[in-house]
């Protein structure tokens, strides 16, 4: 069994798909394959996963079903603005037609 150091579960969203890049110039981070989020910088991989595993313990359950909820909620007020925009462009479109037919 090896002994290095390995990158703990996301604290976001609690997958375990968590892996360590490098920018190619010395600079290495963790990322979370699952929602994208990323750790600290750091000059090694060892100590860029040591950040990431000393950065806070994987969210509750329920916190993360609390948070995804939110999310989906902001999701849906995101699509109803939008639709509601379309809405109103039709709207003046209506009106700029019906006002050049007088």
């Amino acid at each position: 069994m090896s002994d290095e150091l390995k990158p703990g579960p996301c604290r976001f969203c609690g997958s375990k798909d968590v892996c360590t890049a490098s920018s190619g110039i010395e600079i290495y981070f963790t990322v979370c394959e699952g929602c994208g989020a990323e750790g600290p910088i750091a000059a090694s991989r060892a100590e860029a996963i040591a950040r990431w595993n000393a950065a806070g313990q994987v969210v509750q359950t329920a916190e993360r079903e609390r948070c995804a909820k939110i999310a989906h909620e902001a999701s849906i007020n995101s699509n109803q603005r939008f639709a509601n925009r379309a809405d109103v462009a039709l709207s003046i479109e209506e009106q700029i037609r019906e006002g050049g037919e007088r």
